[in-house]
C-alpha cells in the first residue's frame, strides 16, 4: 500500500474543500491537505494519516474549538461520489479498507456492506467467529466425544439441550 502523506505527485487529482471542515481539502485519492496556515500548521501542507483500530486510515481535523477524527474513505465518499438515495456507508469495492480512492469506493445500504464483507472474506460467521456463539471448536469436539447425558453438556457448556443436540447431529457446525 502507498504511504499517502509523502507521495509527491499524483496525475489527474482533483480536490474538494471537506463540507463541515473548511480549513481541509481532501483528494479524490485519499489525501487530505491543511488550507490555512496557523501556529502548527501550514496551508498545503499533507496531512499524516493514521490507522484506527479496524483498519481504516483516519486524519484530525480542527476547525476552531471543533476537533475530531474522520475516516478518510467516507471523507471521499461525500466530496466525490454521488449519493441520490442517501445510503449511510461506504464500501471499499476490493475489500481493501487501506484503499480510500474514489474509484474504489460505493455508497451502500448496511446489509449491502455486511454481504459484500462476507462475500469477500472480510468477515465470517463461521464457528467461534459468530459474534452470538457460545460454544467454540473445542467445545464442540467435547460435546461430540461425549457419551454422558446432553444435560450435563449443556450446563457444561452454558448452552441449551436443544443446542447441544443440534451439534451431535451436525445441523450446526457443520465444517467441524
Amino acid at each position: 500500500m502507498r504511504n499517502m502523506s509523502t507521495e509527491s505527485s499524483v496525475t489527474d487529482e482533483r480536490w474538494a474543500v471537506i463540507e463541515e471542515w473548511p480549513n481541509y481539502a481532501v483528494s479524490d485519492h485519499g489525501r487530505v491537505k491543511r488550507l490555512t496556515s496557523r501556529a502548527n500548521g501550514k496551508a498545503g501542507t499533507l496531512l499524516k494519516p493514521f490507522m484506527n483500530n479496524v483498519g481504516y486510515f483516519t486524519v484530525h481535523l480542527s476547525h476552531g474549538p471543533k476537533r475530531a477524527i474522520k475516516t478518510i474513505h467516507r471523507l471521499v465518499a461525500a466530496a466525490f461520489i454521488e449519493n441520490p438515495d442517501g445510503l449511510p456507508e461506504v464500501n471499499h469495492i476490493d475489500a481493501n479498507r487501506g484503499n480510500p480512492h474514489f474509484k474504489n469506493l460505493e455508497w451502500v445500504t448496511s446489509s449491502g456492506n455486511r454481504y459484500h464483507a462476507y462475500k469477500t472474506g472480510g468477515l465470517c460467521a463461521i464457528g467461534s467467529k459468530n459474534g452470538h456463539s457460545k460454544l467454540t471448536e473445542e467445545a464442540v469436539l467435547d460435546i461430540r466425544s461425549f457419551s454422558g447425558h446432553k444435560k450435563v453438556l449443556a450446563s457444561k457448556f452454558g448452552v441449551s439441550v436443544a443446542t447441544v443436540n443440534d451439534v451431535l447431529a451436525r445441523r450446526t457446525w457443520t465444517h467441524i
